[in-house]
């Protein structure tokens, strides 16, 4: 391309005898700019603000997903702390642990209470009116007749006589006929799997007492999250240090994210940066070469610099494709590099290798613009990231570099091999072999095709994060305390206050209640709010049901009672606190209520965002939930989210984000090979590499049982992207447009890339391991077929053969 060439003499100083001079002060000058440039991109790196949260793998798109996943990012226990504690006093550390973590940065702590007075009972049921549902309310005339009565009576005359009697008989006085005890039994089978146990949350079998913590700092925020961690492990060891210990939450997973991309990023970087100096020294060896080293890592700190500048807080997984960029615009200089090396003059070889190497990275370039329509916001800043690199080392490789080379090619002799190699051969029409081209494009259409329509499709966002075996363990041990979470299913309606969100839920309710009705479904499967904190409406609503009811039956009841009460062995006045009860004035329910009686547990249903959304969870199991109870959930606007529906809405966006890259960057691809070749068999034969990468991939995730998650959904079209370059080059070299070193550019730019790549398998973090396995098994195959199988079909039409080896190999 003549621009680079024109460029490239506007800034070479013109002959004179002191043009040497000049050269070293354009030079020294040159490379003051850029060592400036790059000391404030290192800079600017350095202070970026690196996050390790899954967040920023999770799209917003469709309406669907994005939905689900703010639903289970703000629901119970997503950001709460679990410990477990085990050992010969379960119960006793709890407390101590409890009392060492609650403070301004623990504000929630729930273990239990450290004793549970009887005296709480009477207030549990003055009460109770606001809690009877009509369900309850409809289950009372039963216990009102005499019958009902007398038996009431002598259950609490045994009662009484137990070793508990003395400490229960105020609130049997209150409680005659068991109302209020029928309450409680309800609230102790919804409360959750670990039951109380000398007040605390204990395991069935006795071993271990459980905490849930709800630390202030979310758990996305990776600093917080350390401190978190380390609060909760120096609590641990003041108030229980001899413990069995478990804690597992989001902010360990924050924390153990966080830490494993930073080991992968001490590891991937190097790794890469030593990988792209062992091939200059086995491939170049000459103080120009270390253009192919230093090229690489000033656009990476540019990219590095202007995506800080884009965005508040940037992915480490962002960062670790650092590697990859290495490799990528490793690519321009060596091309660069070996098209200037030889005899022909700078301008005229920068012309010629200009336009191949310009083409390959608007290629690039345009299949990474396709990255933007992700609504990952990861994949976002991945796209902005590698295309500031590559705008950066195409400016260094077409403008900068050559300055360098030409600079020091004055002042040495041409390497031995440019006499032979001193220009490259006339440009030759190629004549692919057409029937053996044909023939392999058929099978490899055939092959992917049916490769990628019966390709598994990963939707579990647990294998986009690193989840350690002690973690894991942990999570397992923890499961058999507490009971398996993840069988269980959320349904959730909100609200812009308070009280609003709780009235939804009790109508949301009052419809469950009618359908168990109808379809005999066990409402005991089900834990809501609705339960234990009704709206205040609603229990206002109850209490006037409530006085109602009693007007009518209050009197008779209460006769009854003193009828009976002497045949039981009881005084005519003993249930007169019963008779006060029932013509009192009944106090509504609220957070504190719930906490002065116990019952704090169920408050973790209750959510607030700092937008002042709020929300009011129910925790249903999975798959045991029918749809007309889905239908209701819907109709009031409330969502439902199982584990099912969220895998199954991940795989659909997984799929047709793969559809969506893949068919724009086979757009971008098409659209500018055809624009460039204007030739099919040309076409053919340079996307060949492209089509055999995308085949390898595919049938190596075949044969080892592999699924496809979001992260092969950006390394496939990589691989068709950076698969092109290879074509294009290798084509140019068959048409003896390029110098034979070219060859040896493609084999190098391969390896320098594979370099970025293969560092990625050394990462733990399952998203960088996969992007690195995908594309390096794609380029290698893409490079094989460059190398390999493009000379082998074709031959010139006309004219000398187009390589000595071509014409020794006798394929022309």
């Amino acid at each position: 391309m003549r621009f680079f060439s024109r460029l490239y003499l506007a800034l070479r100083p013109h002959a004179r005898a002191n043009s040497r001079t000049n050269s070293r002060t354009r030079v020294f000058v040159l490379s003051a700019a850029v060592l400036g440039v790059m000391a404030l991109s290192g800079l600017l790196t350095v202070n970026l603000v690196i996050r390790e949260d899954v967040t920023s793998l999770m799209p917003t798109r469709p309406p669907g997903l994005a939905e689900q996943f703010r639903i289970l990012r703000e629901a119970p226990f997503a950001q709460s702390l679990f410990i477990a504690l085990g050992g010969g006093d379960p119960a006793g550390s709890a407390k101590k642990v409890a009392e060492a973590l609650r403070g301004p940065d623990m504000p929630f702590v729930l273990s239990g209470m450290d004793s549970f007075s009887p005296s709480l009972l009477p207030k549990l049921c003055a009460a109770l009116p606001g809690l009877m549902d009509a369900g309850d309310m409809a289950a009372l005339p039963p216990l009102l007749t005499e019958k009902a009565v007398a038996e009431a009576l002598d259950k609490n005359r045994t009662l009484l006589l137990s070793a508990r009697g003395l400490a229960l008989r105020d609130f049997l006085a209150m409680d005659p006929l068991g109302l209020c005890a029928r309450k409680l039994r309800g609230f102790a089978s919804t409360t959750g799997t670990p039951k109380p146990a000398r007040g605390r949350m204990q395991s069935v079998d006795g071993r271990y007492a459980v905490l849930v913590a709800e630390p202030a700092a979310s758990m996305t925020d990776t600093a917080a999250a350390r401190k978190v961690m380390t609060m909760a492990r120096d609590a641990v060891g003041r108030g229980a240090p001899d413990a069995e210990t478990i804690i597992i939450g989001g902010h360990r997973h924050t924390e153990e994210n966080a830490d494993v991309i930073q080991e992968d990023l001490r590891r991937i970087l190097p790794a890469s940066v030593l990988l792209i100096v062992l091939a200059y020294l086995v491939f170049v060896r000459t103080w120009r070469g270390l253009s192919i080293v230093l090229l690489p890592t000033a656009s990476l700190l540019l990219a590095s610099a202007f995506t800080g500048l884009v965005f508040d807080g940037i992915s480490g997984i962002v960062i670790g494709f650092g590697s990859v960029i290495l490799g990528i615009t490793a690519d321009y200089a060596i091309h660069v590099y070996f098209a200037m090396n030889g005899a022909e003059s700078p301008e005229q070889s920068l012309e010629r290798v200009s336009t191949p190497v310009l083409f390959g990275a608007l290629t690039t370039l345009a299949a990474f613009a396709a990255f933007f329509s992700s609504s990952i916001p990861c994949i976002v800043q991945m796209t902005c990231f590698s295309i500031f690199g590559i705008v950066a080392a195409l400016f260094l490789a077409l403008v900068v570099l050559p300055q360098y080379l030409c600079s020091a090619r004055t002042a040495s002799a041409p390497p031995p091999f440019a006499e032979k190699w001193s220009a490259p051969e006339e440009a030759t029409r190629l004549r692919p072999r057409t029937a053996v081209l044909t023939l392999l494009w058929a099978v490899l259409a055939a092959g992917l095709g049916g490769l990628l329509h019966s390709a598994p499709i990963d939707g579990d966002i647990r294998s986009l994060s690193y989840q350690s075996e002690a973690m894991e363990e942990d999570e397992a041990r923890m499961r058999a305390i507490w009971g398996e979470q993840r069988e269980q299913a959320l349904f959730a309606v909100e609200e812009t206050s308070r009280q609003a969100a709780l009235e939804k839920n009790d109508r949301l309710w009052e419809r469950f209640v009618t359908l168990s009705a109808d379809n005999g479904y066990d409402l005991s499967s089900l834990t809501s709010l609705a339960r234990f904190l009704p709206a205040r409406s609603t229990q206002t609503a109850r209490h006037a049901e409530w006085k109602a009811f009693w007007e009518e039956r209050g009197p008779r009841t209460v006769a009854a009672l003193r009828d009976l009460a002497p045949k039981a062995g009881f005084s005519v006045e003993a249930f007169a606190p019963f008779a006060l009860w029932l013509s009192g004035e009944p106090p509504l329910v609220d957070a504190e209520v719930l906490t002065t009686l116990g019952l704090e547990f169920p408050l973790l249903l209750l959510r607030a965002t700092p937008d002042g959304t709020h929300f009011v969870y129910g925790v249903a199991h999975e798959g045991r939930m029918p749809e007309s109870f889905r239908d209701a959930i819907r109709d009031e606007g409330g969502h439902y989210v199982s584990g099912e529906t969220f895998r199954a809405a991940m795989d659909e966006a997984t799929r047709a984000d793969m559809l969506r890259f893949g068919g724009l960057s086979l757009l971008a691809v098409l659209g500018t090979s055809v624009w460039l070749l204007r030739s099919l068999p040309r076409l053919a034969l340079m996307l060949l590499p492209v089509s055999l990468g995308l085949f390898g991939v595919l049938a190596v995730y075949r044969l080892m049982g592999m699924s496809l998650n979001i992260f092969h959904a950006i390394a496939l079209p990589l691989v068709m992207t950076l698969s092109v370059d290879y074509g294009i080059f290798m084509l140019a070299f068959l048409e003896g447009r390029l110098r034979r070193e070219s060859v040896k550019g493609v084999l190098l730019s391969g390896l320098t890339t594979l370099s970025g790549f293969g560092a990625l398998l050394l990462a733990r973090h399952p998203a960088l391991f996969s992007l690195g396995l995908t594309v390096s098994i794609g380029l290698s195959a893409a490079l094989l077929a460059a190398l390999v199988l493009m000379p082998r079909l074709v031959r010139p039409a006309h004219g000398p053969p187009l390589t000595p080896r071509v014409r020794e190999a006798g394929h022309v």
